[in-house]
């Protein structure tokens, strides 16, 4: 197999208070990724080798995760635009097409309705600050990729 199709990935807000079920972030046409970045500690003294500078790691940044769809349900819409006002951190998902998913927590940082032009769809994009460590758990089909 040539790897795992990008199309029919979904993202998820998870259930919390009364909500019923998950919130399925539906049409989407984007869905960015979940890339950590390593802090550098400076470590550097006067017995360096060489007078060379010496780094070790430090705290990861998952940055956020970035999104963009069209629009189709304005209940949608009016979720998304109070969960960004409520500055409530929540959790989410993003299932795979081969059922694989990666969790995370994180606020909502950014959303909205995107430029509307007369030959487009109504489209909107958000972005969620991932806060913590996100974990990816594989299915059995893409165990030793």
């Amino acid at each position: 197999m040539a790897g795992i199709p990008s199309i029919g990935t979904e993202l998820f807000l998870v259930k919390a208070g009364d909500e019923q079920a998950d919130t399925k972030i539906a049409h989407l046409t984007s869905a960015g990724a979940i890339q950590g970045t390593a802090e550098e500690i400076d470590v550097t003294d006067h017995d360096s080798p060489n007078g060379n500078k010496e780094y070790m790691a430090g705290a990861v940044d998952f940055g956020t995760f970035d999104f963009a769809g069209n629009v189709n349900d304005p209940t949608l819409v009016a979720k998304l635009y109070d969960l960004l006002s409520s500055k409530v951190l929540r959790s989410w998902y993003v299932k795979y097409k081969d059922g694989s998913r990666a969790d995370f927590d994180g606020p909502l940082q950014s959303f909205g309705l995107d430029e509307q032009t007369t030959d487009g769809l109504i489209t909107c994009s958000g972005s969620i600050r991932i806060s913590g460590t996100p974990e990816y758990q594989p299915t059995a089909a893409s165990d030793g990729a």
